[in-house]
């Protein structure tokens, strides 16, 4: 069983949804601090006519216990508004791109989910819409329901151990607090992100934009090859591709 742990973000970047789409169980990690100005209640956008800018897509949220407040606490100010905000801003952005077909059949799926009034309820169940495109969603587990307590590496390896996990898939920033000691018996398996080679105006990187700017101009197919090409690596074993 191939186990990966991450924050809820909203309309997650192709990095993220690459790992999740190689993992069988994605603990969604809801039971940590919540930070503002990072990706779990806003997305990077380019628009795909005019002069191709990059801007912000951002859910108005609500703190009830300011900056100690939990992800998993974290409500939607207006769940009405995120709606419309999210529809007119993908109409205005991506009506113009070469697969828009793909964007509005992605936008029919998520109507129901826009109206969500957890922030975390609202990333998941669009990032699963996402991961739908590749058929490759993992079983849903938060990790404010595992009864294990911890910090950074600590909690991971903790939860890993909780659920019988065969193996971990990391991302490269995890290297930075991740210790193999807490994984006894369990193979971490590092992921080796390669940017997509398509290159667009306005888009000189994938590494930070939502991936929601490659389906409309890559469309599903495009979308679904970039996320089952993950390659993940042991430190002990040579790379092998999950695909």
């Amino acid at each position: 069983m191939r186990v990966t742990i991450h924050q809820p973000n909203f309309l997650p970047r192709l990095k993220v949804l690459q790992k999740l789409a190689a993992a069988d169980v994605w603990v969604v990690l809801d039971s940590v601090q919540y930070c503002d100005r990072e990706w779990q209640n806003r997305a990077s956008i380019v628009a795909a006519h005019g002069d191709c800018s990059s801007f912000w897509l951002s859910i108005p949220v609500r703190r009830p216990h300011g900056r100690t407040s939990t992800i998993e606490e974290i409500t939607v100010v207006d769940s009405a508004h995120t709606a419309t905000l999210v529809t007119n801003t993908f109409i205005h952005a991506f009506r113009q791109a070469p697969h828009w077909a793909c964007i509005d059949q992605y936008l029919t799926t998520i109507r129901g989910f826009l109206g969500a009034d957890h922030l975390s309820s609202l990333c998941v169940d669009t990032t699963c819409a996402l991961l739908d495109t590749v058929g490759r969603k993992p079983e849903i587990i938060y990790s404010s329901s595992i009864p294990v307590v911890g910090k950074a590496s600590g909690l991971m390896g903790a939860i890993c151990k909780y659920l019988k996990a065969d193996s971990y898939l990391a991302d490269s920033g995890a290297h930075n607090y991740l210790s193999m000691a807490d994984f006894p018996g369990i193979s971490v398996l590092w992921q080796e992100w390669r940017e997509p080679k398509e290159r667009w105006p306005g888009i000189e990187s994938w590494r930070n934009l939502s991936a929601v700017n490659y389906l409309c101009r890559d469309g599903n197919e495009g979308l679904a090859q970039c996320l089952i090409n993950g390659v993940f690596s042991c430190e002990t074993e040579p790379s092998s591709r999950i695909a």
